[in-house]
């Protein structure tokens, strides 16, 4: 079996699921330990954790609030005793509200979590990162397609 990612140890920010959880799985799959970030979701970052081990992989899950400002650092004090070879910025949010209904809290959080974080997430990584390393950073559709219901996203998120 090809396991390209042997030794690696990789970090998905907003893993519990969507397209966090499929990304996380598949490095599993190659062969990396991975470590399942959520802010919220507990209980599906727990069956994420239990689907890659149950394969035979190594993961683990911890839970860092990136909408807050403590957030980022938070969830590198979490994992500071681990070497970071990949890290994935996937974590997003997208509330389901019209902008009429938008609220200061409500975007702050959309923007703490989609902006950010991802900055702030890459900054406190970025030294442990061992030479040949990778960031990746995940976009989403509604960073370039404008939906009814969904405010605009920030423009990093867009990138």
């Amino acid at each position: 079996m090809n396991t390209p990612l042997q030794n690696k140890v990789a970090l998905v920010t907003g893993a519990s699921r969507g397209i966090g959880a499929a990304i996380a799985r598949r490095l599993a799959r190659d062969g990396a330990e991975v470590i399942v970030h959520y802010g919220s979701g507990e209980a599906e970052a727990r069956d994420v954790v239990a689907a890659i081990t149950g394969h035979g992989g190594r993961a683990s899950a911890v839970q860092a609030d990136l909408a807050a400002a403590h957030g980022p650092a938070r969830l590198a004090e979490a994992v500071s005793a681990r070497r970071i070879d990949i890290l994935v910025n996937n974590a997003g949010v997208a509330p389901f509200a019209a902008i009429d209904d938008m609220d200061e809290a409500g975007y702050d959080r959309l923007s703490n979590v989609n902006m950010r974080s991802l900055f702030f997430v890459t900054q406190k990584f970025l030294p442990r990162i061992p030479e040949g390393g990778r960031i990746v950073n995940i976009s989403s559709v509604v960073a370039r397609t404008a939906f009814a219901g969904i405010p605009p996203t920030p423009p990093p998120k867009a990138s």
